[in-house]
């Protein structure tokens, strides 16, 4: 699991440091406090191979997938983003073995009910032992993650409110427990 990231030149981020990272890590703060460079700051650095990894970061890869009824196949390409989007997060999570997920703004195009079962889905790859780090603009999702999360997940979650200024990544840090309890200082953040 990974407890600490330390970060120096990379995009906008001249240095900063996130400590005391849990099991399931939400970052939240508005566009361009550097939360989708910590994101490829951990996926560079944990990578053996940096080439590669930066190649990954770069181009994405689509799975083929089809819906199979009685008579007929469609192309999950052909179902909706929001759709598309649940289906990726949910295979790729279940698929894991172990390890880090970093999803970047796992909700985005999603309806409602699908925000609550992408927190579901998040919330079991925790209980396998995967640690995920995500990034996200959705008080919705922080809501179902709270919502859906027993006194032992929540134990297991914090909250860093980031921002960047000059080029220093500052943070606020939230405990699981208390994530509820903040949910009006967070929305001025996602909103």
């Amino acid at each position: 699991m990974i407890r600490s990231v330390e970060i120096k030149g990379l995009r906008g981020i001249r240095e900063g440091k996130l400590t005391d990272l849990t099991p399931l890590v939400v970052l939240v703060g508005p566009n361009g406090s550097g939360k989708s460079t910590v994101l490829e700051g951990i996926f560079l650095g944990a990578s053996p191979d940096a080439a590669a990894a930066t190649v990954q970061v770069i181009r994405r890869h689509e799975a083929i997938l089809h819906f199979v009824f009685k008579h007929h196949s469609v192309p999950a390409t052909l179902a909706g983003d929001g759709i598309q989007s649940f289906l990726r997060l949910s295979l790729e999570l279940a698929a894991s073995g172990g390890g880090v997920a970093l999803l970047e703004e796992p909700e985005v195009h999603m309806h409602p009910g699908a925000i609550r079962q992408s927190a579901r889905a998040i919330l079991a790859a925790v209980r396998r032992d995967i640690q995920v780090i995500l990034t996200t603009h959705s008080l919705e999702l922080i809501d179902s993650l709270v919502a859906e999360s027993s006194d032992k997940d929540l134990g297991r979650m914090s909250l860093y409110r980031l921002q960047l200024q000059e080029g220093i990544l500052k943070h606020s840090r939230v405990a699981g427990a208390d994530v509820a309890f903040e949910r009006t200082t967070v929305e001025v953040d996602l909103r």
